[in-house]
Parts: C-alpha cells; sequence; structure tokens
C-alpha cells in the first residue's frame, strides 16, 4: 500500500500525559499521507528530532488502531479498546519492555481528514502513565 500525495495532509498528534497526578501537553506537527481504502484508514507522517528522523504508520481497522514506528526509536502499538499488550519500545539506547491498556477509541473521518482520539495507559517498570491522545488530519 503506497499513500500518494505524502505531504498533501497536515498531521498534528497532541498527547496529554498524565504522570503521578502530573499533566504534560506534547504536541506533533507533520505533513504526510492519508488515505481511506475499503474499511482502512492510513495516516503517513515523517518528524525529524535531535536524535534523527522516524516514520510513524498508523492504521484503522475494525475498532483496532495499529501505530508502527520506524527510524531512530521504532514500535509497533496496537490499540483496542479493553485490550492489553506487551511490546518492546526499541530507542538510540535500547529496548524498554511495555504494556498498554486501552480504554477508548473514537474516530470521526471522511475523505477529507478527520479525527482519532486513543485513551490508554501504558506501564514500564511498575510506573503507569496515563495517554489521551488525539490525531487530527486535515488538507493542506
Amino acid at each position: 500500500m503506497t499513500l500518494k500525495n505524502t505531504d498533501m495532509y497536515r498531521i498534528t498528534v497532541v498527547n496529554k500525559q498524565t504522570i503521578d497526578g502530573e499533566t504534560d501537553l506534547i504536541e506533533e506537527k507533520a505533513y504526510g499521507g492519508y488515505i481511506q481504502k475499503k474499511d482502512k484508514i492510513y495516516i503517513r507522517y515523517k518528524t525529524v528530532s535531535e536524535e534523527g528522523e522516524s516514520t510513524t504508520l498508523i492504521t484503522v481497522e475494525n475498532g483496532f488502531v495499529t501505530i508502527k514506528r520506524g527510524g531512530v526509536s521504532g514500535s509497533v502499538m496496537v490499540y483496542k479498546k479493553d485490550l492489553k499488550t506487551e511490546l518492546q519500545y526499541r530507542t538510540p539506547y535500547g529496548i524498554v519492555p511495555m504494556e498498554l491498556k486501552t480504554s477508548k477509541i473514537v474516530t470521526a473521518f471522511n475523505e477529507t481528514g478527520g479525527t482519532l482520539r486513543i485513551c490508554y495507559t501504558i506501564s514500564v517498570g511498575g510506573d503507569k502513565y496515563l495517554n489521551d491522545i488525539t490525531i487530527r488530519v486535515t488538507e493542506r
């Protein structure tokens, strides 16, 4: 599957992360590709940080959301309401085992873009991080 016009959409990712009662807002903006094909939605974008370049592919299908990240850091995160999954998050400094439990997925997409919201808890080494992430796709 190839996304054409991969810079024709503005992708905005806002993550409200709560740790021990303290909330941080993390925002990421990029240009990327978006396509609806049958019952699937694909969103792809690249970002550049101090560590290097990363590519993200988000797939939405049948109540599942998969976020694959590659580049300097990498992971495959699978979200489905009430599903608990284990994953390995690859960083430049090593592999970090994590567990994630999804509490909510809300999608609202059409042919020109839309919004994806995922609420989940990630557990790392006994610590729990509450995440409320919203991904907006709009035409450029």
